[in-house]
Order: structure tokens, then C-alpha cells, then sequence
């Protein structure tokens, strides 16, 4: 059930994402050898604890983004995947614990299709509205803020809200977004706990400090 509920918001989330920009730089997808995630075009790497795993192509989160394959160059996955389903979200890596109360990923969308060019403050006020739409207007949402990320700025704000499964724990989430060239790339992480230090020690995996 947990898992269900993580990612509802993450749906809504994706349904929400717009932008794009006019550089025309290709990027190639990351990789997840022992924990670690290396992404070379967007400069990016990070280690995952041991408890957060893989998801599978049955999980939910890959019902709404492209799945990664393996020996296959990351455009033509994104390509095929774009035109099979008709989706312009490529999970780059999504892993989630075993007891399905975290979930973090990081999402890649092709913003070069979009009518309009946004801001990243556009994408970020648009996660906020989404984040309302699935917890209500009692969610806490902090104002949005500059996170380090690898020596790169990203906009990002945290939220907190009753978890819809389980009415004695909290749900706590985390989004944090960046765009370069034709894509946008966003930090997405969700913990259902009686404990904010396990959300605080999931987003810790991106900034190594917490918010």
C-alpha cells in the first residue's frame, strides 16, 4: 500500500512537468553499478544506501516513465519509449527499501517538445501545486530554495503531509529540478515514517547535508 501511495504523488508529479529550452546537447543515460550512480552528460553521481534497491519494470513509478535497458544506448530507449507510450519521462535510475516507505529517483523529461519555455520556478511552482492536489491544502510545503547538487544549483522544497496509508505516520517528500539544454532533470524523494530522519537521511544521499 505504501508503495501505491508514493507514487501517486509522483504521478501527479508527471502529469504536471513542463518546459523547454534551446540547446540542443545529447546526453547519455546513467549508470548503477554496486549503489553507485554516475551520469556523466549532467554531471552527476551519487551512492545509495544498501537498503534502497532497483526497481523493477512492474513497479508503479514505471507505469508513468520510459524504463531504462540495458545495452541500449539511452536516446534510442528514450526515442522508443517516447513513441510507444507517449512520454516524454525517462526514469534515468528509481530505486526504492523493501518495505516500499522510500522511494527516490531521478527523472528526465525532453522538454524540447513543449509549446512553451519555462522557467525552472514555473516547474518547481507547478510540483507544488501537484504536491496540494494529492495531499490537500493541509500539506506543508516550505518555500522553494537553492540545493547544491554535485557543485550544480538546483531549485527544490520539501513538504510534509499525513501519510494516506497509515494516519499515524507522516509523509514526507522532497523535489528538486534543474534544466539544462533540452531536458530537465529532477530529483524526486518520498519516505513514509513516524521519523523525519529517514527522509532527512534519503535526501542527505544528494546534498550530503539536510534541509
Amino acid at each position: 500500500m505504501k508503495t501505491k501511495y508514493l507514487a501517486c504523488l509522483i504521478t501527479l508529479s508527471l502529469l504536471l512537468i513542463t518546459g523547454c529550452t534551446s540547446t540542443n546537447k545529447k546526453f547519455e543515460r546513467g549508470t548503477l553499478n554496486n549503489n553507485l550512480y554516475k551520469n556523466e552528460s549532467f554531471n552527476l553521481e551519487f551512492t545509495y544506501p544498501s537498503d534502497l534497491q532497483q526497481t523493477g519494470k512492474e513497479s508503479i513509478a514505471y507505469l508513468y516513465g520510459c524504463q531504462p535497458i540495458e545495452n541500449e544506448a539511452w536516446a534510442t530507449t528514450f526515442e522508443k519509449c517516447k513513441e510507444e507510450k507517449n512520454t516524454n519521462y525517462y526514469w534515468d535510475v528509481a530505486l526504492e527499501s523493501t518495505d516500499g516507505s522510500k522511494f527516490t529517483g531521478v527523472l528526465i523529461e525532453d522538454i524540447s517538445i513543449r509549446d512553451k519555455k519555462p522557467t525552472v520556478q514555473m516547474l518547481i511552482s507547478e510540483q507544488m501545486d501537484a504536491a496540494k492536489k494529492w495531499a490537500g491544502e493541509e500539506v506543508f510545503i516550505t518555500s522553494p530554495y537553492d540545493m547544491d547538487v554535485n557543485g550544480q544549483t538546483f531549485k527544490a522544497f520539501t513538504y510534509i503531509a499525513t501519510s494516506p496509508s497509515n494516519p499515524d505516520e507522516d509523509y514526507f517528500g522532497m523535489t528538486a529540478i534543474r534544466i539544462e539544454g533540452n531536458y530537465s532533470i529532477l530529483l524526486s524523494v518520498t519516505v513514509n515514517s513516524t521519523d523525519k530522519k529517514a527522509f532527512n537521511d534519503v535526501v542527505k544521499i544528494y546534498t550530503g547535508v539536510t534541509k
